[in-house]
């Protein structure tokens, strides 16, 4: 009856038209909704409340970084005005545009004076540094408990709590696997700064001594100047291709987009120039869609900037190379990767008949005698990327790259599998080249 006496009140107050209807669809939908959550919190309360703290956390440095934008401008730097901070998929932080933004619009600019770099010291070449007094700096501002800028309290409080899982988090086995790889000297960087960050404050963690050099590790960019350095907002651009990175001959860094972007795209630029998936997993923890080994091919000229566009070779050129299911690198995709580096490298005529005749695609094999001038061309494209290939392997370690490959397999590791694949696809490239140097040498000559 206590029921009734309300509903019969509340209809004397309320018109009809503007009673909820609560057996609708959309309350429906809402009660539905509200007793899943429920359902989730009172099943795993510790997932969900762990989930809502983490989502808490983003949003807090979201905030902190959109003001450190604002103070980055007080103090110099440069934003374009659709220029955001956002939350992404993979709940952390990124930059987008909220407007359209055409092809080479400067969207960001840091000058060096905000950048943050171990103080000069006397007979110590700065270009030189890979890291180690880089993050002692960093220790010593997150940790030091000394007087510094409003500015870098600002930076540090946008600095992700946790390591990502990269080199910093890996098992001893697999660290010892990265040491057998083209990516060594990052072993050397996280152990040398380890022992500088240890020595210059014996009193630190072990989670914040790993911390301090997982950040230099993942985060650091070389500066135009030489060595590293840690750059405010610049790094919170994601990994991707949307834009690309200059250096000004005043020390600053602007990022710059590579192409016209969409309203909502976000701000991304390559964080290697030749990215791979072990490149990637040891550094920043992911490997993205990148392929199991690639080199970067630079200086190469651009005759008819249009007729590589239509052929699909303009911007930077990249030879990745990736792996059949079974493991195996293929021909074909040898001379596809190639076919933009050969467009680059003939004369636009060569260029032309290269495309007319069909010989990109060709086996080295067959390809005619003449012209000449093309053969020698290739051949001085094959001898430089076979050099390429054959010295990012490391022929000594090989046989304890593979026993200790064999033993992670077991327990199925990414950077395990990673760096078997970058080796497999060298060697690929290295014997697929190393044939066709021997069919290209008396043809050229």
């Amino acid at each position: 009856m206590k029921g009734g006496k309300q509903q019969q009140r509340r209809s004397t107050t309320v018109p009809p038209e503007h009673v909820p209807n609560t057996s609708g669809p959309r309350s429906a939908v809402v009660v539905a909704a509200i007793a899943i959550l429920a359902i989730l919190a009172f099943a795993n309360p510790q997932s969900y409340w762990e989930a809502r703290k983490a989502r808490q956390a983003l949003e807090s440095r979201a905030i902190i970084a959109r003001d450190l934008l604002a103070a980055a401008v007080v103090h110099g730097a440069t934003v374009h005005p659709a220029v955001e901070v956002r939350a992404t998929a993979d709940a952390g932080l990124g930059i987008a545009v909220s407007e359209p933004v055409p092809v080479g619009t400067i969207l960001f600019s840091l000058p060096e004076s905000l950048m943050l770099t171990p103080p000069p010291k006397a007979g110590v070449n700065a270009s030189k540094d890979r890291g180690p007094a880089l993050a002692v700096e960093l220790a010593r501002a997150r940790f030091g408990g000394g007087e510094q800028s409003a500015w870098l309290t600002q930076y540090l409080t946008t600095l992700p709590a946790e390591c990502p899982d990269n080199l910093a988090t890996m098992k001893v086995e697999e660290v010892e696997l990265v040491k057998t790889s083209l990516h060594s000297w990052k072993v050397k960087l996280f152990k040398d700064g380890l022992r500088a960050v240890r020595k210059a404050f014996p009193g630190l963690s072990s989670k914040d001594l790993q911390w301090t050099v997982c950040m230099v590790l993942s985060r650091a960019l070389g500066r135009p100047s030489g060595g590293l350095a840690l750059m405010p907002f610049v790094d919170l651009v994601n990994h991707g291709t949307t834009c690309h990175v200059n250096d000004r001959s005043d020390g600053s860094r602007v990022v710059v987009a590579s192409r016209n972007m969409a309203a909502g795209e976000e701000v991304a630029f390559l964080y290697a120039e030749s990215p791979s998936r072990a490149r990637l997993l040891t550094s920043f923890g992911f490997t993205g869609d990148a392929p199991a080994a690639s080199l970067v091919a630079n200086d190469l000229p651009a005759y008819d900037a249009v007729f590589l566009a239509k052929h699909g070779c303009a911007g930077p050129v990249r030879i990745s190379l990736d792996l059949e299911r079974d493991g195996r690198l293929l021909p074909s995709t040898m001379l596809k990767v190639l076919r933009c580096v050969r467009l680059r490298k003939y004369t636009p005529a060569e260029a032309a008949l290269a495309i007319e005749t069909g010989r990109l695609e060709q086996p080295w094999a067959d390809l005619p005698a003449e012209p000449l001038g093309m053969l020698k061309t290739d051949l001085s494209i094959v001898t430089s990327t076979l050099n390429s290939c054959g010295s990012a392997i490391d022929g000594k370690q090989m046989s304890r790259q593979v026993d200790l490959v064999r033993s992670l397999k077991k327990g199925r590791s990414v950077i395990g599998q990673a760096v078997s694949d970058e080796t497999v696809a060298l060697m690929g490239c290295y014997n697929f080249l190393a044939e066709a140097h021997k069919v290209l040498l008396p043809l050229a000559k």
